[in-house]
C-alpha cells in the first residue's frame, strides 16, 4: 500500500544475497539475481526454485510472496506463502513449506479445507510420475489435525510407481 501510495506499485525487489532494495524499474543485474516483483504490496516468484533460492535475511515475519506454480507458471502450484520466522524445523515438504536458502520457512496459506496434488508437483498431463507428489500431499495431510481433503484437479495422473502412504 506504501509502495501505492508512492507510485511504485509495480515496483521491483531484489534481492543480491544480502540486501534486499525496491527499484522502480528492473536494474541490469547479473542472471543469479533473485528477483521478486511487487504487485499489491506482494511479490511474486515464478515457482517454488524462486523461494528456495531466496536469501531473505532482513525480509519481515509475515511477508507474503505469491507463487505462480510449482516448476511452471499454471501448473497448478500457484498459491500465496507466508514467511514464518519462529519455525526453524519444520522441513521442505514440496508444496505447504518451503525452506529459502537462508533456512528460513514459507508456508502455504490455504483455506484450511482441502490440499490440492498439484501443490507437490503431480502432473495433471500423465506424462510424468506423480506418485511422489501424491505421497507427499498425503504425508502433509498426515501432519494435520482436522479434516482436509486431497484433492485431484481434472486431468490424468501416473501412479505406476504406487502410492505408499495412508
Amino acid at each position: 500500500a506504501a509502495l501505492a501510495a508512492a507510485g511504485m506499485n509495480r515496483a521491483r525487489l531484489w534481492f543480491d544475497g544480502t540486501t534486499i532494495r525496491v527499484m522502480p524499474a528492473p536494474p541490469s543485474a547479473p542472471k543469479t539475481t533473485q528477483e521478486l516483483t511487487l504487485i499489491d504490496a506482494g511479490a511474486v516468484s515464478e515457482n517454488y526454485a524462486g523461494i528456495r533460492s531466496l536469501n531473505s535475511t532482513g525480509v519481515a515475519d509475515k511477508t507474503i510472496v505469491r507463487v505462480l506454480g510449482c516448476v511452471a507458471n499454471g501448473d497448478g502450484g500457484d498459491g500465496k506463502f507466508c514467511l514464518d520466522v519462529s519455525d526453524s524445523t519444520s522441513p521442505d515438504n514440496g508444496g505447504a513449506v518451503l525452506v529459502d536458502a537462508t533456512g528460513r520457512r514459507w508456508k502455504r496459506l490455504t483455506d484450511g479445507l482441502t490440499a490440492n496434488v498439484c501443490w507437490f508437483g503431480a502432473d495433471r498431463t500423465g506424462s510424468a510420475s506423480s506418485a511422489a507428489a501424491v505421497n507427499a500431499a498425503i504425508m502433509y495431510l498426515n501432519s494435520l489435525i482436522g479434516s482436509v481433503k486431497l484433492f485431484f484437479p481434472s486431468g490424468r495422473y501416473n501412479l505406476k510407481a504406487g502410492v505408499t502412504q495412508k
